[in-house]
């Protein structure tokens, strides 16, 4: 009886998420704003049902009126945002492979683009060096923790606090000291390195923006050994110019600055009130 009840509630649960679903597609370039009464007509609902969902989908901010028809409701913030996500994952994922295609080839090194997932950053596209001695890669698909470099640089500029709460909490008091210090390095620079346990492994990243904040994570990951003749700093510096290329046809460069001038006078204000104290 409890199954039935359950699988009862489920389906509602399911019936409601489509119907939210069928209401957010009416919306499109022609159709910028609906009533009440043309939702239910297109939807085939009767008003009072479709009301119901307009005035539930206003409190969860994914629809509210229209201010200049009142009778009319239009996309919410929520919906913008996404908006603006999903256009800004799709560019850079359109943008970055001739510049991941570069930057491989120019260090030896493979080069990941990451995009944060529902927990954490996950690897969506990787770009291998055509000739290497040691081939340092990573699947697509890969879920990133918080010991990846790529995971720190979007701490530093998309706060998850939660997810970083749980994260730094697994760590060893030493390595998440050290996990803070990153975050904290990858705020005032845009990206960071990280040396792998057990090995001679390194992964470098920094940040790519867009218009509306960091929306990937540009990482290169190999040896030292394989890096025989290059040091650190010449590393480091074609894989930011190549981050800050692909931001920049991504119109994210005013954004970029914008996140490490914000970070800056965060780090003095908490030094003026350290010394304060």
């Amino acid at each position: 009886m409890t199954d039935a009840a359950d699988q009862g509630n489920y389906t509602g649960d399911i019936q409601a998420v489509r119907r939210v679903s069928d209401i957010i597609g009416l919306f499109t370039l022609r159709t910028p704003r609906l009533t009440v009464a043309e939702a239910a007509q297109r939807v085939g609902l009767n008003r009072t049902t479709v009301h119901r969902y307009f005035r539930s989908m206003v409190a969860t901010d994914l629809l509210q009126r229209d201010r200049d028809e009142p009778s009319a409701f239009v996309p919410g913030p929520l919906l913008l945002q996404l908006g603006a996500v999903a256009h800004g994952t799709r560019r850079v994922l359109d943008v970055a492979p001739p510049h991941m295609h570069d930057l491989s080839r120019e260090v030896g090194l493979t080069c990941v683009l990451s995009l944060w997932g529902s927990t954490g950053p996950v690897v969506s596209m990787v770009s291998e060096p055509p000739q290497s001695a040691i081939l340092v890669t990573v699947r697509v698909g890969t879920q990133l923790g918080i010991e990846s470099a790529q995971t720190r640089v979007f701490l530093a500029f998309a706060p998850d606090h939660d997810y970083a709460a749980r994260s730094l909490k697994e760590l060893t008091a030493r390595d998440s000291a050290q996990a803070r210090r990153d975050i904290a390095t990858a705020a005032a620079t845009g990206g960071c390195q990280v040396e792998l346990h057990g090995g001679d492994g390194i992964v470098a990243a920094h940040g790519v923006f867009d218009q509306n904040g960091i929306v990937a994570a540009l990482g290169i990951v190999g040896t030292r050994s394989v890096m025989r003749g290059q040091s650190d700093n010449d590393r480091v510096g074609k894989l930011r110019r190549t981050a800050l290329a692909i931001t920049e046809a991504l119109a994210g460069t005013a954004t970029y600055h914008s996140a490490l001038a914000a970070s800056a006078a965060t780090r003095t204000g908490k030094k003026r009130a350290t010394r304060k104290g």
